[in-house]
């Protein structure tokens, strides 16, 4: 195997834990993504490999019920995402509407917790981040709750 093979190995890991996830086998689908995203991060490969397969763990914790993990990768992957607050025009737009959308996922698992208000603030804080208009489901929801 040479050396640029390898180094894409991680998405044949990934692509097997979709499998799974489709399958509805979240356990197995999250082992496989985690060591997707262990080789990523060891390989130094491009950070949309990375930023994919965290959105597809969040997905199967999802699924699967651990609303609670949502929330509490959600906040650390916001927390990271602060610290890039150094980039410039199009880029800083482009994160700040990433950040909408993981503050829109915190909101949604409050809700499934049954949570309502820490939901509508949490959809007012996504809302901020990525601007009016710019997520339907955060208007929607922000909506709803407000009545």
């Amino acid at each position: 195997m040479d050396a640029n093979n390898k180094a894409m190995m991680h998405l044949g890991i990934a692509e097997q834990g979709k499998l799974y996830a489709l399958k509805g086998q979240h356990k197995d689908a999250l082992v496989h993504y985690k060591e997707a995203m262990k080789m990523v991060e060891q390989q130094k490969q491009p950070e949309v490999f990375a930023q994919h397969y965290l959105q597809c763990i969040l997905e199967s914790l999802e699924l699967s019920g651990a609303h609670q993990e949502v929330l509490d990768t959600c906040h650390k992957l916001l927390s990271m995402l602060e610290g890039q607050n150094t980039l410039k025009d199009q880029a800083q737009d482009l994160l700040k509407k990433h950040m909408g959308s993981v503050q829109e996922r915190i909101a949604v698992q409050h809700l499934l917790l049954g949570h309502k208000n820490e939901a509508k603030e949490a959809f007012i804080l996504a809302q901020k981040m990525a601007g009016k208009k710019a997520q339907p489901l955060t208007d929607r929801f922000l909506e709803w709750l407000q009545r």
